[in-house]
C-alpha cells in the first residue's frame, strides 16, 4: 500500500510498501526518502521517483513473473502519484489515469435467424425451466437442507501407486462417534467390476494414487 500527507502540494511522511516482490513485504525506503519534501506538481520529481522505485523493485528470484510484478507495482505508484496532483495542474491526457476504473455489469446478447419453413426445427422456444433458473427460484440439490439423520459418505483412497494392500484397519475410524459403517468390495452383492474391467474398490492391490479402497459412512 501507499500513503502520504500532502500539504500545499508538498509530500510528507510517505510510506510505500509492496507485497509479492520479496519473501516479506518490502518498503521502498529510497523512494520514500526522495519524495519527502517534494512538490507533486514538478514533473521531474515524478520522473526521478519512478527511476528510484524501479531500482528498488528487485523481485526475489524465487517469485515467478518478475516483469509482471514490477510493472504492476510501478503502475500502481504512477497512478497514486498522479492522484496527488491537483486536476488543474494535470495535463488533460493524464486525467484518465486518476479516474477509478469501474467495471460495468457483464451482459451478452445472441442474435440468430431462423427459417419458418423448417419449424419446429430451429424455432425459438423458451427453455421450460428458464424462468425458474434466471429468477433464482429453481431448487437444486445444494439448496435443500439435510433432513435429520442424513448420512454422509467419503471415499477412502490409496496414498500410494502400484502397491499391495496388506490389510485395512478400520477400528480407529469406527470408534469415532457418529461413524455408521465401512463399505468395501466385500459388501458389494454383485461383481466388484465397473466399466472397462475396472474394480469399484481395490482389494489386494492398487494401481494408481487415489484409487478407491472403500467408503466410510457417518
Amino acid at each position: 500500500g501507499i500513503s502520504a500527507v500532502v500539504t500545499n502540494n508538498v509530500i510528507s511522511s510517505p510510506v510505500i510498501a509492496f507485497g509479492n516482490i520479496r519473501l516479506k513485504q518490502l518498503r521502498m525506503l529510497n523512494t520514500e526518502a526522495f519524495l519527502s519534501g517534494k512538490d507533486v506538481t514538478v514533473q521531474s520529481n515524478l520522473t526521478q521517483a519512478m527511476t528510484i522505485l524501479l531500482n528498488e523493485l528487485q523481485v526475489d528470484p524465487s517469485i515467478p513473473n518478475p516483469a509482471y510484478r514490477t510493472g504492476l507495482a510501478s503502475s500502481f505508484f504512477y497512478k497514486w502519484y498522479l492522484s496527488l496532483i491537483p486536476s488543474s495542474s494535470l495535463p488533460t491526457n493524464l486525467l484518465s489515469a486518476t479516474t477509478r476504473f469501474v467495471r460495468p455489469v457483464t451482459q451478452s446478447e445472441q442474435v440468430y435467424t431462423t427459417d419458418p419453413a423448417e419449424y419446429p426445427v430451429s424455432q425459438a422456444i423458451p427453455k421450460i425451466g428458464g424462468r425458474l433458473q434466471t429468477s433464482g427460484e429453481a431448487l437444486y440439490t445444494g439448496d435443500i437442507p439435510f433432513p435429520n439423520g442424513t448420512l454422509h459418505a467419503a471415499f477412502v483412497i490409496s496414498t500410494q501407486a502400484n502397491a499391495d494392500i496388506a490389510s485395512v484397519d478400520t477400528s480407529a475410524a469406527m470408534a469415532v462417534p457418529g461413524v455408521i459403517s465401512w463399505v468395501s468390495a466385500a459388501d458389494i452383492p454383485g461383481t466388484n467390476i465397473a466399466g472397462q474391467n475396472v474394480p469399484i474398490f481395490a482389494t489386494q492391490s492398487v494401481t494408481y494414487y487415489g484409487q478407491p479402497i472403500g467408503v466410510i459412512v457417518a
